[in-house]
Order: structure tokens, then C-alpha cells, then sequence
């Protein structure tokens, strides 16, 4: 049976990291879905946390209750929780705190999605000794204040349920520092959904770190990840899962724009919606 891919052709920037290999993935062709998936990786043992080589055995597709796509990577900021005001309130803190510029409500939001020492650096032109500042103090305004006004969007805590009720992994891929993912999770009595929380660390600070990791995680827990999906709401997300081949569903809740939809592989405007999609299969 011969494949049509329908996904958009996405334009990437070259790898300029040179501590991340490119990754070459060979497609292979899933009979029953009628489809191509991304054959399994095999990556360098250091790019894993403590040193653990990837897993590389083979794991079997769990049966799922109606849902076809498995296992789901979910972005935290601007898809399972609203946490806008919680971020411009921190960067607000930040800016105060260390003399920075008087940033717009434009500015402001902008922030929301990409790795926060970017967002510093080419927002609001942060650098050296007052970039470090300004890191560190925005990540304690989160941890103690910022945290307690971020909630999780209206039905997200009942569609992680259902797919979770339906044996689906799940894992969080965030640009968001770790420790603050958990806590958040935590706080939002979401963390319990997840096979494993994954956002960026020192040296691992992007996007498609963070994806990296949680296919990482979930291997390690025993499940096959070729089929896997990404659900975001920014370019960011989308240009990240791209490094796997993984489709992504975009959602228009959070704070993305049309023009970074356009590169999706599905857009959903609803929480409703997105549970429909995941049933259905892109």
C-alpha cells in the first residue's frame, strides 16, 4: 500500500549545537495503521540523565480504549495550565528587582512558551552578571508566588483521566526549568497523570531537549514511542517534535499564534476538540 505523507513542510534551522548529534530517522512503514512512523532511535548514552544509554528494546503498543494515537507528549505553559499572568507577573518582579527595562504587555507575553534564559536575553537584551540575576530571581518568584495563581484549563484534569483510564502514557515536555514543572503539576494535582515530566536543565535548555528526555522517560517505562504526538500551543513546540518526525496538534488556548498553527500537523480550538482528535487519529 503505497503512503502519502500530509504533513507541511517545515522549514528548520540548522543544528548549531554541537553537543546534540543530529538525529537521522529511517521511516518505516506501520501496516495496520496504514501509515509511516519514524523508526526507533538509537542515541548517544550521554544525552540521557545518569548516563543510561537509550532503551532499545522493543516494547509493545498498549491497546487502547477507543484512542488511536499513543503515547502523548503534552507542553505545560499555554496547553494543560494557564500560567500567562503567573509568568508577566514573575517577569514584572524580575525587571523591578534587578533595574531592567519597562517591558510592554506585548513583551510581556512573548515570554510565554520559549526557554525563559531566551526570553531574557533577546526580549528584554539581558546579558552577563544581570542575565544570571534575573534567572534566578524569577525562578524563586515562581516557586513562591508565581505558582499559587496558575490553574489547570477547564477540562484538561478530565481528558488527562480518560486517556490515562484507557492505558495511554502520557509525559510533559516543557521549556520550563524542571523542578518548577514538577511543582507546578504538583500544586495543580496533575503531576499524578504522568509517566514522566521532562523540562530544561543547564545544558539541555530547548525545546527539543525536552522532548528528547521525555521519550527518554517513557521508553525507560516500557513503552514503544514511534507513534508517539505532541500537543503545544507555540512554534516552539512544533519545530522541537519535528527533530523526531512526531505530528502535532496545536492548541489555540494558549498562546501561539496563526501563523505558527499553520505548521501543524491538526489545530483544535477546544479541550472537547482535542480529546475528539485523539480518538479519531490525525
Amino acid at each position: 500500500m503505497s503512503v502519502v505523507d500530509r504533513r507541511p513542510a517545515v522549514q528548520h534551522a540548522p543544528n548549531t549545537d554541537t553537543n546534540i548529534p543530529e538525529i537521522n530517522v529511517a521511516w518505516e512503514v506501520d501496516e495496520q495503521a496504514h501509515t509511516r512512523v519514524p523508526a526507533r532511535r538509537s542515541l548517544p548514552a550521554q544525552n540521557f540523565p545518569n548516563g543510561s544509554a537509550r532503551k532499545t528494546a522493543e516494547c509493545k503498543t498498549v491497546e487502547t480504549a477507543g484512542f488511536v494515537t499513543l503515547p502523548i507528549l503534552f507542553d505545560l505553559d499555554g496547553t494543560l495550565v494557564e500560567s500567562g499572568p503567573s509568568i508577566t507577573a514573575s517577569i514584572r518582579a524580575t525587571m523591578k528587582e534587578i533595574d531592567g527595562p519597562e517591558l510592554d504587555d506585548a513583551t510581556l507575553r512573548a515570554f510565554i512558551g520559549p526557554p525563559l534564559r531566551n526570553g531574557f536575553e533577546d526580549l528584554a537584551g539581558l546579558h552577563g552578571d544581570q542575565l544570571e540575576q534575573a534567572v534566578a530571581f524569577y525562578m524563586n518568584h515562581q516557586l513562591t508566588e508565581g505558582i499559587n495563581i496558575i490553574e489547570p484549563y477547564e477540562g484538561i484534569p478530565e481528558l488527562l483521566q480518560e486517556l490515562v483510564s484507557a492505558d495511554i502514557p502520557l509525559a510533559v515536555a516543557t521549556s520550563k526549568r524542571t523542578l518548577n514543572a514538577r511543582k507546578v503539576l504538583d500544586n495543580t494535582d496533575l503531576a499524578q497523570y504522568f509517566v514522566g515530566i521532562s523540562g530544561s536543565e543547564p545544558e539541555r535548555m530547548t525545546k527539543r531537549h525536552s522532548i528528547e528526555t521525555a521519550l527518554y522517560l517513557l521508553e525507560q517505562d516500557g513503552h514503544a514511542t514511534k507513534n508517539a504526538v505532541m500537543v503545544g500551543d507555540r512554534i516552539h513546540d512544533i519545530e522541537g517534535a519535528r527533530h523526531f518526525h512526531m505530528p502535532v496538534i496545536a492548541v489555540t488556548w494558549g498562546y501561539g499564534t496563526h501563523d505558527e498553527y499553520a505548521h501543524a500537523d491538526a489545530v483544535v480550538d477546544t479541550v472537547a476538540e482535542l480529546g475528539e482528535k485523539l480518538q479519531k487519529g490525525l
